[in-house]
């Protein structure tokens, strides 16, 4: 299979063959279809994640399909539709995993920094860290939702935000226009465009 490395610090991307992996227990090989391209991935490839283990497949939205489980593994099987996020992995156990902190786990592995990322045919994962997606959404449209949707959805989660809120975004990039999209699904979107389309019909008059 083939799979895009970094081998050290401001070096290139690079084509490898590799040996298709086999998961072990607890873990599904996943076939990537597509991975989100994230500016993590550039400062990893920059250096600037001292954590970071190289070489490294880098892409840490990864959208996919199960094509194998290993032994233990019961709540996925082939043929499943799944996600990964940049949460490879964590302890599960400290009183960061247990208050839905994972992400300062001292143990938390990074998808694509720490531990091998998408940028691969085909990769390794553990079963507990995936996410089942629905049929309704493609594969590039699921990737981008497994760390910029999701950064910006715990932004709102730990504000408070509630259906019929109002939230200001600050410029559109890769991160603003989630937020617009999940305000809006999430009940408060509807408000901020209804306000805008009023203020520009008073303007025109």
């Amino acid at each position: 299979m083939e799979a895009a490395e970094i081998s050290a610090p401001n070096t290139e991307v690079r084509i490898h063959e590799r040996d298709r992996p086999s998961p072990s227990r607890g873990e599904v090989l996943v076939r990537v279809r597509a991975c989100g391209v994230c500016h993590g991935d550039l400062r990893l490839q920059q250096g600037q994640f001292p954590f970071a283990r190289y070489p490294v497949v880098p892409g840490h939205e990864v959208a996919g399909v199960i094509e194998e489980v290993g032994e233990d593994v019961d709540k996925v099987q082939p043929g499943d539709r799944i996600g990964l996020s940049a949460l490879f992995s964590s302890c599960g156990c400290c009183e960061q995993c247990l208050d839905s902190d994972e992400f300062l786990c001292s143990e938390m592995q990074f998808t694509g920094i720490t531990q091998d990322g998408g940028y691969q045919q085909f990769m390794l994962a553990p079963a507990a860290y995936v996410a089942p997606l629905p049929d309704n959404l493609t594969f590039a449209e699921v990737a981008p939702l497994m760390c910029a949707s999701l950064t910006v959805f715990s932004g709102l989660r730990h504000a408070g935000f509630e259906p019929g809120n109002k939230v200001a975004v600050i410029g559109l990039g890769g991160l603003g226009h989630m937020g617009v999209l999940l305000a809006r699904a999430m009940g408060g979107g509807w408000q901020f465009s209804r306000q805008v389309q009023t203020s520009r019909m008073k303007r025109e008059s």
